[in-house]
C-alpha cells in the first residue's frame, strides 16, 4: 500500500479496512526485548476486540533469540561475579544452591519461549507461521533474485530472508481476509515491501500506530503537558524523578575518553540531574482507558556520569601492558528519552499520575581527556 498521511490510515481504521497490527523484530529490541515495557504491553486494548495483533513466527524466534542471549549475558556475568566474591571476602557458602536459587543452571531459551507465551496470551496475539497454505516460497525466491524489496540490491541480501518470509506470510494471511494490515516496523525493506502490497500499510514507530486508535485521548494528554510545562504538576515531577531512578539504577553505558595511555573504563552510575522540558515533543496517545490515558513523549534529559578507568602502559621489553594508576571521572551529557505516561481522566488540581516508564537504551558516555595523574606531571615515574 503506497505511503499514507495520518488522516488516511485513522480513516481506514474508522471504516473496517485495517483488520490487524503486527509489528517487527526492531521494534521490540528498541525496547531491549523487555516484553513488560508498557508500549509493548499496550497492544492488550485490542484483546477480545475487531483488531486482531498478529505476530509473524520469524519475528517470535527472533526476538526469543534475543531474550535467550540476553540472559545467558547475565548469567556468565553473575557466575562470574558469585566467584569473584566468594574467593575474595572467603565465603564458605555451597555455591551450587546459589545457583540453582539465581536460576543459573535454568536453560535460557525455555525461559525466553516462557517469557513469549506469556506476552502473547496478555496481549491476545496470534501467530502466523513463516510457511502458509499459500505458496510463499516461489514469490521469495523470485524477489531474491529480482532484487526486490525486501532484497536490497547488495551482498547482505542473503540476510533478508527472515525478513522476507515474514512479509509474505503476513500478505498471504491479510489476502486471505481481503483487507489491510497494518505494519509497524522502521526497517526501510520493510517499508519499501509494504508500499508495493495492496494488504500492508507501514509505519516506523510503534507509538505512532497505536495513536491512531485513540485519537479521544489527546487533550487529556496536551492538558497534562501544558501543566507539567508551567510547573503546575508537581506529583508528575515526582514520579518522572523516580522513573529515571529506577531505570538508570540498571543502564548500561559505554565510558570512553580520549587519553595518551590505554585504559579499560568501568561504569560506576548514572542519575538525572535534570530535564530539558522545552525539548519535549508532541505527546501521542497510544491506549485510552475508561478512567485513564496513556501517553508518550520524547525529551532530553541532562544525566550525570561516573566511571572508573585503569590506565597501563606497554613495557617495551616484556612487550606486556603495565598497570599504571586509577582514576574516578564523572561528567554531563544529555540524551533524549522516551518518556511513557498514564494519568487518569481528572486532572483537577493536577494530574493524577498512574505510572511513568522511561524508556533507556544503551548510552555512550565522552568523558573527554583523561589520564591516571592529572594533577601531577604525567612524565613523572609511577611504575
Amino acid at each position: 500500500m503506497p505511503i499514507m498521511t495520518d488522516h488516511e490510515i485513522k480513516t481506514k481504521i474508522a471504516d473496517g479496512t485495517v483488520f490487524g497490527i503486527s509489528i517487527d523484530t526492531a521494534i521490540f529490541v528498541r525496547y531491549g526485548c523487555n516484553l513488560d515495557f508498557s508500549v509493548l504491553n499496550k497492544l492488550d486494548q485490542f484483546k477480545n476486540g475487531l483488531i486482531e495483533v498478529l505476530f509473524s513466527e520469524i519475528v517470535i524466534n527472533e526476538v526469543k533469540d534475543h531474550i535467550a542471549r540476553k540472559a545467558e549475558d547475565s548469567r556468565r556475568q553473575l557466575i562470574s561475579a558469585i566467584r569473584t566474591q566468594s574467593k575474595q571476602w572467603k565465603i564458605q557458602v555451597d555455591i551450587s544452591e546459589l545457583f540453582t536459587a539465581l536460576a543459573v543452571t535454568g536453560d535460557a531459551r525455555s525461559a525466553a519461549r516462557d517469557q513469549f507465551e506469556h506476552y502473547l496470551s496478555s496481549v491476545g496475539g496470534i501467530v502466523v507461521p513463516a510457511t502458509s497454505p499459500a505458496d510463499v516460497s516461489a514469490e521469495l525466491l523470485r524477489r531474491y533474485f529480482a532484487t526486490e524489496p525486501p532484497f536490497a540490491n547488495t551482498d547482505r541480501k542473503k540476510h533478508e530472508f527472515p525478513d522476507a518470509f515474514a512479509l509474505l506470510s503476513l500478505e498471504a494471511h491479510a489476502r486471505g481476509k481481503r483487507k489491510l494490515l497494518l505494519c509497524v516496523s522502521p526497517d526501510q525493506g520493510w517499508k519499501e515491501f509494504c508500499a508495493k502490497s495492496e494488504y500492508l500499510a507501514c509505519v516506523s514507530d510503534l507509538d505512532s500506530a497505536l495513536s491512531y486508535f485513540n485519537e479521544s485521548g489527546r487533550n487529556i494528554a496536551d492538558k497534562t503537558m501544558a501543566m507539567w510545562k508551567s510547573g503546575s504538576a508537581p506529583q508528575l515531577d515526582a514520579e518522572v524523578e523516580r522513573a529515571f531512578e529506577y531505570g538508570l539504577e540498571d543502564a548500561q553505558f559505554e565510558a570512553d575518553g580520549s587519553s595518551p595511555f590505554e585504559y579499560e573504563s568501568e561504569p560506576l552510575g548514572a542519575v538525572m540531574q535534570y530535564l530539558k522540558l522545552d525539548t519535549a515533543t508532541t505527546p501521542v496517545v497510544i491506549a485510552v482507558g475508561e478512567d485513564t490515558v496513556t501517553f508518550t513523549i520524547n525529551v532530553r534529559a541532562v544525566i550525570g556520569f561516573e566511571a572508573e578507568f585503569s590506565f597501563f602502559v606497554r613495557d617495551s621489553i616484556d612487550r606486556d601492558y603495565v598497570p599504571v594508576g586509577s582514576e574516578h571521572y564523572t561528567t554531563e551529557d544529555d540524551f533524549e528519552f522516551e518518556v511513557v505516561v498514564s494519568v487518569r481522566r481528572t486532572l483537577d488540581p493536577e494530574p493524577d499520575v498512574v505510572d511513568v516508564e522511561i524508556a533507556i537504551g544503551r548510552l555512550e558516555v565522552d568523558f573527554g581527556s583523561i589520564e591516571p595523574f592529572p594533577n601531577e606531571d604525567p612524565t613523572h615515574e609511577k611504575y
